[in-house]
């Protein structure tokens, strides 16, 4: 379905999509892991996954396959396909919010790791 909506869209990109720049983010890293999947059976879990190994590495670009398989699953909708648009929204909640998770336990271990500090020098005095 990503291959027959970028075919719709490639009238609207620059240079015709010719370059294949809008399609690379989403073939290599979404494509090659949900690919082979029933469009009506992805889940936010499964985009998630997808994007996971290059979220923090290669933000740009998570962000942009992010960004079109949300219009993929938007247009497949419009195309009477069973996708659910919303999983793409819901997998970047779920990875934003892990983050968020993730950043309050290193500041938590940071703090931790002064008031230990600090009692240790305590008990030298």
């Amino acid at each position: 379905m990503a291959s027959i909506v970028f075919e719709a869209r490639k009238a609207t990109l620059r240079g015709g999509g010719e370059r294949g720049r809008w399609f690379s983010p989403l073939q290599r890293h979404v494509v090659l892991h949900i690919g082979k999947m029933r469009v009506s059976g992805i889940t936010p879990q499964d985009i998630k996954g997808a994007l996971a190994p290059i979220w923090r590495t290669k933000f740009p670009t998570a962000e942009k396959a992010l960004q079109r398989t949300r219009t993929v699953l938007h247009e497949g909708r419009l195309m009477g396909f069973g996708c659910d648009p919303f999983s793409a929204e819901a997998a970047q909640r779920m990875t934003i919010t892990a983050d968020i998770i993730e950043e309050a336990m290193v500041n938590a271990t940071d703090d931790l790791r002064a008031v230990f500090d600090a009692l240790e020098r305590f008990d030298k005095r």
